[in-house]
C-alpha cells in the first residue's frame, strides 16, 4: 500500500482512471476539506479508511490535526479532546472582528479584544511568549510587525493574529470557516 497525497483540496482526480484500483490506498491525506461528499466519496472510489486532514500555518504557530476513520470527525481540520480543550482554551482563543476595519474589535472601555465562544468561532488568536516567536516573513518586517497583537486580554500579553477563522464544536471538532 502506498499514500495518496493531493496537490490541491480543489483536485477531483487522484488517479489516472486506467490505474485505478492497481495500487491499494492506506490512507488520504487532505489540507482543510470542507466538502463532506467529496471525502466519502473519494473513501468509497479508492478503499480508502482512513482519512487525514490538517489545517497548518508556514509560520508554524499553529496547527490542527484530524485522523478521521469514522463519522465523528469528517470534515473537521482538527480535533482536540477535553484535556487538549482545556489546556489550549486561552492560548487558541476565537475573537470577533470588526467588519468594517478588518481590526480585531476592541472594546471601547477596556481596549481589549471580544473572545467570542468557540462553537461559533472568529478569528483566531494564538497566545505567545514573545513578539520573535516566529522568525518573520523575508525581508518585510512591516507585515511580520503587523502578524503581533499586544495587550489583547490584558496589559503585556502578547499574541500571534492567523488570519483564519474557524469554530470548534462541542465535542472538540474545528472547522474551517469562509
Amino acid at each position: 500500500k502506498f499514500d495518496l497525497f493531493p496537490p490541491a483540496a480543489s483536485d477531483r482526480v487522484f488517479l489516472p482512471y486506467h490505474i485505478e484500483g492497481t495500487y491499494p490506498l492506506a490512507r488520504m491525506e487532505e489540507a482543510v476539506s470542507r466538502v463532506e461528499a467529496y471525502l466519502e466519496e473519494n473513501k468509497e472510489r479508492f478503499g480508502i479508511d482512513t482519512i487525514f486532514e490538517i489545517f497548518a500555518m508556514t509560520e508554524g504557530v499553529f496547527f490542527l490535526s484530524n485522523i478521521c476513520r469514522g463519522d465523528f470527525t469528517p470534515c473537521s481540520v482538527g480535533h482536540h479532546g477535553v484535556l487538549m480543550r482545556n489546556r489550549y482554551f486561552d492560548e487558541y482563543v476565537p475573537v470577533a472582528i470588526d467588519a468594517d476595519t478588518g481590526d480585531i474589535f476592541r472594546d471601547a472601555k477596556t481596549g481589549f479584544a471580544k473572545r467570542v465562544p468557540y462553537e461559533n468561532g472568529g478569528e483566531i488568536l494564538v497566545k505567545i511568549p514573545g513578539e520573535r516567536f516566529f522568525p518573520g516573513y523575508w525581508k518585510n518586517e512591516a507585515a511580520t510587525d503587523k502578524k503581533y497583537l499586544r495587550d489583547v486580554f490584558e496589559k503585556g500579553d502578547c499574541y500571534f493574529r492567523t488570519g483564519d477563522a474557524l469554530r470548534r464544536d462541542g465535542d472538540g471538532r474545528w472547522y474551517f470557516m469562509d
